[in-house]
């Protein structure tokens, strides 16, 4: 029991504790810009007047550089992006990774602007790099907020109308925070609302002055609603569940009750990691269930359907569950790495 509450505290954290592509080949490279290129992938732009850090809590460097590529060129800013900052490392570790760019922008060209920019995990880490480095000129906070972390300079909130921690982003209040709500979910925005990441702090003021504002005391009592089933999860019985799940399901308009189910997604995620890793695989197939009824097309829950499947010695239903994991994009990143007990 005391190991599960560990998971209620972890999870209370995550969501509301709110905290063309090539690598460098430039020829006027420094050497210290070589060495950083063996942890940073880029896009560079020819006389390129910003810099544009991407933190990608789950290794996606290439999968973001190529997304937002076209942008970058466009508003001569150059991009990197590393596949060796997950979510669980030591937020110092994180900032030695950062600075070890940071160092070689400065010799590339030290009058260029550096925006950090941070999706879920990766959002916090640029909050807390931010808050003791100087040389950030603009924050862009992507699917997540820290609240202890308020920073000082211009910080841009995409704020998906889909996402679990819509609610937690929208009640921060700063004057150096430009929110803006966008249509979608736990995700790095499409390039069309992205493109304002580019722009000056004056057109984000614009932006948000046509913003309509969230209504405070309803997102209170969503993020109420959220904690009250976050502390709960684990004592739902499967008749609640079933209820639960049917009453968050009624709509597809409904985003609040959308949001909930993220949250319930997310902590089915965790339940049934930590039994994966415990051993007990009844339990773990138990939140593996859940996580499927709340979350029916969630690559990683099929990943964990199969590697449960496969350690009680069901090979072709773990075949199966493998290849379902497959077709709804499950691939192997720097946090994530295809189990050796999945032999096929």
């Amino acid at each position: 029991m005391k190991q599960i509450w560990s998971l209620v505290i972890l999870l209370a954290t995550l969501l509301f504790g709110c905290e063309g592509h090539a690598s460098f080949n430039s020829h006027k490279q420094s050497d210290s810009l070589k060495l950083s290129s063996q942890i940073w992938q880029s896009v560079m732009v020819t006389q390129a007047n910003q810099y544009m850090i991407l933190l990608d809590p789950h290794g996606e460097a290439e999968m973001i550089l190529n997304k937002y590529s076209s942008l970058a060129k466009k508003n001569k800013t150059s991009l990197f992006a590393t596949k060796y900052i997950y979510n669980g490392m030591p937020s110092e570790r994180v900032s030695q990774i950062i600075d070890s760019l940071v160092v070689s922008l400065h010799q590339l060209n030290s009058a260029n602007k550096i925006i950090l920019a941070g999706f879920s995990g990766g959002a916090k880490y640029a909050q807390y790099y931010a808050s003791s480095h100087s040389h950030i000129d603009r924050l862009i906070l992507c699917g997540a907020i820290s609240e202890q972390k308020t920073p000082i300079i211009p910080c841009l909130l995409f704020c998906g109308e889909r996402d679990m921690n819509y609610a937690s982003m929208c009640l921060q209040q700063s004057e150096n925070y430009y929110k803006i709500v966008w249509p979608g979910s736990h995700a790095w925005p499409d390039t069309n609302t992205f493109k304002l990441a580019f722009k000056s702090v004056v057109s984000w003021g614009f932006e948000r002055n046509k913003s309509l504002k969230p209504d405070a005391k309803q997102l209170e009592k969503e993020l109420q609603l959220q904690r009250s089933y976050l502390e709960q999860y684990g004592s739902f019985s499967d008749m609640d569940w079933t209820q639960i799940v049917h009453h968050l399901s009624m709509s597809d308009t409904d985003l609040i009750a959308i949001r909930c189910k993220g949250v319930l997604s997310m902590t089915s995620y965790l339940y049934t990691d930590h039994f994966i890793k415990t051993g007990q695989l009844t339990q773990a197939a138990k939140y593996c269930q859940r996580y499927l009824d709340v979350d029916p097309s969630n690559a990683d829950a099929f990943y964990f359907k199969a590697l449960i499947e496969a350690k009680q010695g069901k090979k072709i239903e773990s075949k199966t569950s493998f290849a379902k994991a497959l077709s709804l994009g499950w691939h192997e990143t720097a946090d994530k790495k295809k189990s050796t007990e999945l032999t096929f």
